[in-house]
């Protein structure tokens, strides 16, 4: 029978729980880890090299497709690389800076993602559903939403960093990221307001646009 690893003091005042899987459970998540890392950096890099190759597919729509790309990317490389060598060695071993920014990565290179998806939707559904009145959707008009994209999404990533909520060990104690286990009204604040506006509002956008696209075809 398999012990647990030991609890593994990372720095003064973080400390990992003790492990909860047996260590082949570890094994097998740095295993499927790396096929989905592998798969992420393959895909998004042949999307941003061809994107990049052919000027004739940097068209304003195809921006944000390019942006999520990006986005997705780093989070890959910022944030699954390093939660394949963790599991690897069964236990958070890095400490609390990697711990710190690996959080951060995964945090902010996710909300950019799905902002990027969020977006995009919503030009979809100008382009389909409202072709004479809606405003044409330019290079700046473009850029000017990848600039909202980046700086709203930092506000909330950085917010962790200055004492509104916080990031640290989740789950099987192998990768980091915003305190929901943490027990007060700064966090649960935050964790409100963050579930809001980083989740449920380009949910309900995403879920309005291709509704009515997917009616407008209909019809």
């Amino acid at each position: 029978m398999e012990t647990a690893i030991p609890t593994t003091e990372i720095s003064e005042n973080f400390t990992t729980k003790p492990t909860i899987f047996p260590r082949s459970g570890y094994s097998i998540l740095a295993f499927l880890m790396f096929i989905n890392a592998a798969f992420s950096i393959f895909n998004n890099l042949l999307v941003i090299l061809v994107t990049m190759k052919y000027p004739q597919l940097r068209n304003p729509i195809n921006i944000f497709i390019l942006n999520l790309s990006f986005s997705d990317l780093l989070m890959t490389l910022c944030g699954t690389t390093i939660v394949i060598s963790t599991n690897y060695h069964g236990y958070f071993y890095l400490g609390e800076t990697f711990c710190i920014f690996q959080g951060f990565a995964v945090n902010y290179f996710g909300i950019v993602s799905l902002w990027s998806l969020t977006i995009l939707a919503y030009e979809r559904y100008n382009v389909v559903c409202e072709p004479v009145g809606a405003l044409k959707l330019s290079p700046q008009r473009g850029y000017q939403g990848l600039a909202f994209i980046w700086l709203f999404c930092l506000i909330w990533a950085i917010a962790p960093l200055f004492g509104w909520s916080s990031y640290g060990p989740e789950g099987v104690q192998t990768s980091c990221s915003i305190g929901w286990e943490e027990r007060s009204w700064s966090n649960y604040s935050y964790l409100i307001t963050y579930f809001l506006t980083c989740f449920i509002i380009p949910v309900v956008i995403i879920g309005f646009s291709y509704g009515s696209i997917l009616r407008s075809l209909h019809k």
